[in-house]
């Protein structure tokens, strides 16, 4: 705007003006560097964290934790785990209330990295201080977790608990399919069936696409068990649908049901379609 902008030609320039300010001076000019940067511009996480990184230096600790939780938040979207774990760890170390969601995407983004003894750290942490109604849908991600190291015995463990804790229809679906597919894992064919006729049953009151995703595959690899090509290939395919049409941007279901469906074809020797 015509406007005479002004920069220094060193950075130690720049750090013996930035030392000589009084630290009340300095908090100041901090603060209304976030301010600036809240007004103009995308919020996009590496924005925020900027803003965080402000606030702290304006010794605000409450609101820079809320900007690295939310940076977190956006960097965990476009699938930064990295920097969404760096933004979520900042904002428990300067104390945001927030701890059990916080754990909890801790937690997400540490499965996410492969990083499973960390994840069920953070989860465990979640459990410790969330209310009891909370509970279920947490022993659900430390099912799904140990469930991931190949750990069929905590992961069943944790699921019975959860299914135990819960009667809400959509979350007791999700614990019925995620309990299926570790009995099917360690063999157990009887068990897997009924838990995804219970969990088949309870999609049929629900109006959820993912859910309904989550247990066609269910029903798919548990026909595949058995031995049934033709029934596991139509619940797959159904699922493949299902997970297609869903309404958010998660990928996951999508592709877990093309990765049952390879296995499937591969294992009937249709090497084409299972490669595609």
């Amino acid at each position: 705007g015509g406007e005479a902008v002004f920069d220094f030609g060193h950075a130690r320039l720049r750090d013996a003006a930035y030392e000589d300010i009084g630290l009340a001076r300095r908090r100041l000019l901090h603060r209304r560097v976030a301010e600036v940067l809240r007004s103009g511009g995308r919020q996009d996480s590496a924005r925020l964290a900027q803003i965080a990184g402000h606030e702290l230096a304006a010794g605000r600790d409450a609101e820079a934790a809320d900007a690295y939780r939310e940076a977190g938040r956006l960097a965990r979207a476009v699938f930064a785990n990295r920097e969404a774990l760096e933004h979520f760890s900042a904002a428990l170390a300067l104390g945001h209330p927030d701890v059990v969601g916080l754990e909890l995407a801790v937690g997400e983004v540490r499965t996410a990295l492969g990083d499973y003894a960390g994840a069920i750290a953070a989860l465990e942490a979640a459990a410790a201080v969330s209310e009891d109604s909370g509970l279920p849908s947490i022993e659900l991600r430390l099912g799904r977790v140990h469930a991931r190291r190949g750990d069929a015995q905590a992961a069943a463990s944790h699921l019975d608990e959860a299914l135990g804790g819960t009667t809400a229809s959509p979350e007791r679906a999700a614990i019925l399919v995620e309990r299926g597919a570790v009995a099917l894992r360690a063999g157990d064919l009887p068990l897997a069936r009924s838990l995804a006729d219970d969990a088949a049953t309870l999609a049929t009151t629900l109006d959820d696409r993912r859910v309904d995703a989550s247990v066609a595959r269910l029903v798919g690899l548990v026909a595949h068990r058995a031995g049934d090509a033709d029934a596991a290939r139509h619940a797959l395919r159904r699922s493949l649908e299902l997970a297609d049409a869903a309404s958010d941007d998660d990928p996951g279901p999508a592709i877990a049901a093309r990765n049952a469906l390879a296995l499937v074809e591969a294992d009937e020797g249709d090497r084409a379609p299972a490669v595609a």
